[in-house]
């Protein structure tokens, strides 16, 4: 999956990698749209890496629950910000 750094930000286009990330009480910080690609913006890049690589090799404990709703509301924010021309996009803090 496609992955950035940019400045003191950790840039990802996987919706489930995002999803993993706030479930695991990580702030996103916002959407940014780029070529009509989305980017979830993520603050600590380092913290996010390893957590990346625990979550694409499995070995992250979560709970489904709130993975589920978290991904359901990154999917609303899409959705809502590509009604909107998809440009960027102040998140709020999700339900953990």
């Amino acid at each position: 999956m496609m992955m950035m750094q940019h400045n003191d930000e950790y840039l990802t286009r996987d919706l489930g990698e995002a999803a993993c990330l706030l479930t695991l009480d990580h702030r996103l910080h916002g959407i940014a749209w780029k070529d009509n690609f989305a980017y979830f913006r993520f603050g600590d890049p380092t913290v996010c890496e390893q957590l990346k690589q625990q979550y694409f090799f499995g070995s992250l404990q979560l709970s489904a629950r709130h993975f589920y709703d978290n991904l359901r509301t990154l999917k609303r924010q899409l959705y809502q910000n590509e009604q909107k021309g998809g440009s960027y996009v102040q998140s709020k803090k999700p339900r953990p």
